[in-house]
């Protein structure tokens, strides 16, 4: 129902909801310059998947929202936990995504090699991923930590040239930098201002 493009820019909003909701819901007031590296991040996107982005895809975008809202949800609800540690809450989540993904499964028969490739993401890009995200949620206000998701689009084209030898084109490289230079430019500015805090 909707294209890889839509879906990449839709979830780049993932950082306006976590900063909507952790204002909202948290109190946390996001400065200025995090609210002008997200939109920087925003812009980069578009220039990445810019020439791919389908107007028409309604339903599509729709299903494609909950990716942001829920992400941001996640995001808030562990820095508003009460609790320490909230590896369990990761662990049952996955529990619920893999029951709720059989509905989707039209044969269960699995190659060893697809076997290996599925245990490799779910251990190593997925479980060990999100595990460093919630730990780290504790520590950096939500808008921030939605704004380091961003890294993903970037990356990924990226792994997919060193991967398979598919050259990004020349927007994918510049929406990319344009998205890391406004994370990279962030995550310094906030570095000084906690070092100087901390005098």
């Amino acid at each position: 129902y909707n294209t890889v493009a839509n879906a990449l820019f839709i979830f780049s909003c993932a950082p306006f909801v976590a900063a909507f909701l952790g204002w909202i819901l948290l109190g946390e007031r996001v400065e200025k310059r995090t609210w002008f590296s997200i939109c920087a991040a925003m812009i980069g996107l578009a220039v990445m998947v810019g020439n791919e982005l389908a107007v028409s895809r309604y339903l599509g975008t729709l299903i494609a929202l909950w990716i942001p809202i829920s992400y941001a949800a996640s995001i808030v609800s562990v820095r508003n936990s009460k609790r320490k540690n909230m590896l369990g809450a990761l662990c049952l989540a996955g529990l619920v995504a893999g029951t709720l993904s059989i509905l989707f499964v039209n044969e269960f028969a699995l190659t060893s090699r697809d076997l290996f490739i599925s245990l490799y993401l779910g251990v190593f890009q997925v479980g060990v991923g999100f595990a460093l995200m919630v730990l780290g949620t504790r520590y950096v206000p939500a808008a921030q930590v939605g704004l380091l998701a961003l890294v993903e689009p970037v990356l990924a084209p990226l792994w997919v040239w060193m991967g398979v030898g598919e050259v990004p084109g020349l927007a994918t490289i510049i929406g990319g930098a344009i998205i890391f230079l406004a994370i990279t430019t962030n995550g310094i500015l906030n570095i000084q201002r906690s070092a100087r805090n901390s005098e």
